[in-house]
């Protein structure tokens, strides 16, 4: 049985709470960035899109892609290649986070959540599809 406008509302407001109950940084970015939608399908399919992209930027499965890239064209003082990335933050970055640095290795590993998320995205993508989606 296809989704019902209300429906999608409803998903939208409980993984909105979610978020902003877990994440209140990542809660106020997704709200700043995915812009509101009379359809409640395709708002509800963007602002998964939109945390599938922040979340996978955000986990260290992304560390591994980055350390490739940067290993194809440069290497240590030794010759050896890079290990690790440290990212330090700005006086009012550490101000507001209360830290010195980021390794992007010690980020969390969200690639299970991120895979989740995509399958539900996918599904309701295709629920709008089959059924010409509600507004």
């Amino acid at each position: 049985m296809p989704l019902s406008r209300q429906d999608y509302v409803a998903l939208t407001r409980q993984l909105q709470a979610e978020l902003a109950e877990r994440d209140r940084e990542l809660y106020e970015v997704l709200g700043q960035h995915v812009e509101p939608r009379q359809d409640s399908r395709r708002y509800l399919l963007d602002y998964l899109d939109a945390l599938i992209k922040v979340l996978a930027e955000r986990s260290a499965g992304a560390h591994g892609k980055v350390l490739n890239l940067i290993n194809a064209s440069i290497r240590t003082a030794q010759g050896g290649p890079v290990r690790g990335i440290r990212l330090l933050l700005s006086g009012s970055e550490q101000e507001r986070y209360q830290l010195e640095h980021v390794d992007l290795a010690s980020l969390p590993e969200r690639g299970a959540l991120i895979e989740a998320l995509l399958i539900l995205r996918n599904d309701l993508a295709q629920d709008g599809d089959e059924t010409g989606g509600p507004q």
